[in-house]
């Protein structure tokens, strides 16, 4: 050892913390480490959850969209490797379905308001 590290050791002192140290056992603290860990996988999850179904929500077709898609064809009479292009021709049917949808859209927009 150096004789600058020598007196160094000599004039410095190290204050003793022991009576700031909590009395506290290994499986306290432990315990509290695996609350704490749990409780932020558990906020975790459910900030993803509520995520994922917002995202959802708001990419799913709406009612009149899905009204508009609504066709009923036959499989069994459409060979197998060929392609069918359907056409919709029947215009009032198509709204009698369309036209509920739009109302209780237009229905729940007035109820939750203004954004």
């Amino acid at each position: 050892m150096s004789t600058s590290a020598q007196a160094l050791s000599a004039s410095s002192q190290v204050p003793d913390f022991s009576g700031y140290i909590a009395g506290t056992d290994q499986t306290s603290s432990r315990a509290y480490s695996y609350f704490m860990v749990g409780s932020m996988g558990l906020i975790t999850a459910a900030g993803a959850k509520s995520t994922v179904t917002d995202f959802l929500t708001n990419m799913s077709a709406s009612s009149d969209v899905l009204a508009l898609a609504k066709v009923e064809v036959d499989i069994g009479s459409i060979p197998e490797g060929k392609n069918v292009i359907i056409k919709v021709s029947n215009r009032t049917h198509e709204s009698s379905f369309i036209a509920p949808a739009r109302n209780e859209r237009r229905k729940r927009c007035e109820r939750l308001g203004p954004s």
